[in-house]
């Protein structure tokens, strides 16, 4: 028998000095076939509803990237930085040029009155979902590297 454990964190612990929804202004399709990461009207937003850490006890990375996972920490900001500066990526693409890592933030943001799930993986990719609809991309602003623990790599 073998046993599953996932460690969740809150975003909204001690240790983030904003407990409160922060915004930022994005611009989004109106039917959702994807976002488009440039923002043109001010007046829509992305409102973070909440996010927790969580660690993947059954990933195959789990003893290399352990320590990493553990000391990783992603503020309010640093999400929303994220989120917007994010580039639709094909899903293949990040199978074959991203590490699936152990640790990840995952939550709920509201967008145009929708609510959506997201997910960041440290691998440096992130998952956007509704409806059972995925949309995968990548983050490749590298003045937010910094915020990964792993980036994109040949094979």
């Amino acid at each position: 028998m073998k046993l599953i454990f996932v460690v969740i964190i809150s975003c909204f612990s001690h240790s983030f000095s904003v407990v409160r929804p922060k915004s930022l202004t994005m611009l989004v399709n109106s039917d959702y076939s994807g976002c488009i990461e440039n923002p043109i009207y001010p007046n829509e937003t992305i409102q973070i509803l909440d996010c927790q850490k969580k660690y993947d006890s059954t990933s195959s990375f789990l003893n290399k990237f352990s320590t990493q996972c553990h000391t990783w920490k992603l503020s309010y900001d640093d999400i929303l930085q994220i989120i917007q500066n994010r580039e639709h990526e094909d899903v293949f693409d990040i199978h074959n040029h991203y590490n699936v890592l152990p640790c990840s933030y995952e939550g709920h943001i509201l967008l145009k009155n929708q609510k959506y799930f997201f997910t960041i993986n440290a691998g440096s990719f992130i998952i956007l979902s509704r409806n059972k609809n995925d949309i995968y991309y990548i983050c490749p602003n590298k003045k937010l590297k910094h915020l990964f623990v792993t980036g994109r790599f040949e094979r």
